[in-house]
């Protein structure tokens, strides 16, 4: 579910968009595939068909929306609300799910966020400072809570032997698994979050090294190139 603020169609932006744009924009607000990131991706053919405006009217008002720096399409078909977050009231759990959607994202669009925007996508500094300033207020006030439950543990570990304990867990499957295999999923699910206080693999609400395994080992097989067969003359 979506709510939208009944002060929607006072704002400024909003009353002085034609009824086409403000179609739009509401739409960018509810359809399916919007997160809690207000990050997604989406293309201007869905937009089209849900929404019945033609494909050059949705260019027009996305590009509007550009210069009014309330939304960019990226060339890879992403929607960015640089001001979603600012008007959301997330609790510990939702904060965490903002972190997994950004961390989700492209490794690309994720440094040109992290960098405050791009030629790729210009004039989003201003939106871009404001979703870097919600994720570090999020990813602080979640890390705090969740060392707040143990309370008789001791001092929490360093990212670098949790990063050697998970790798070592991954390594004792080495007699199912190649060792090229076993190198690239540690090298994935390793990978730091833009704060570098996290790995990829806390940010998941569950994950059995076992299963990931499997699945990963799957996945590989399946988009493994076929060899070409040598013909001889």
């Amino acid at each position: 579910m979506r709510s939208v603020n009944t002060k929607f169609w006072d704002d400024s932006f909003i009353s002085e968009l034609n009824p086409s744009e403000k179609l739009l924009f509401l739409y960018l607000l509810t359809n399916s595939l919007a997160n809690i990131l207000g990050i997604y991706e989406i293309t201007i053919k869905r937009i089209s068909y849900d929404t019945g405006l033609t494909k050059e009217t949705i260019t027009k008002g996305l590009e509007s929306f550009a210069k009014g720096k309330k939304a960019f399409l990226t060339a890879d078909n992403y929607i960015i609300m640089p001001n979603w977050l600012k008007n959301q009231r997330l609790n510990t759990n939702m904060k965490v799910a903002v972190a997994k959607e950004f961390n989700a994202l492209p490794k690309h669009l994720r440094d040109s966020i992290l960098s405050n925007g791009s030629e790729a996508l210009p004039n989003t500094s201003e939106g871009f400072r404001m979703i870097m300033e919600c994720l570090d207020k999020y990813e602080v006030e979640v890390e705090e809570e969740i060392e707040g439950e143990d309370e008789g543990s001791s001092k929490p570990k360093s990212l670098e032997l949790r990063q050697k304990t998970f790798e070592s867990e991954v390594w004792n499957y080495q007699n199912l698994y190649s060792p090229e295999m076993l190198q690239k999923f540690c090298n994935y699910w390793t990978e730091k979050n833009h704060s570098g206080k996290k790995m990829r693999f806390e940010i998941e609400r569950t994950f059995e090294i076992s299963k990931r395994l499997s699945t990963w080992h799957r996945r590989d097989r399946e988009i493994q190139p076929q060899k070409s067969k040598l013909v001889m003359p």
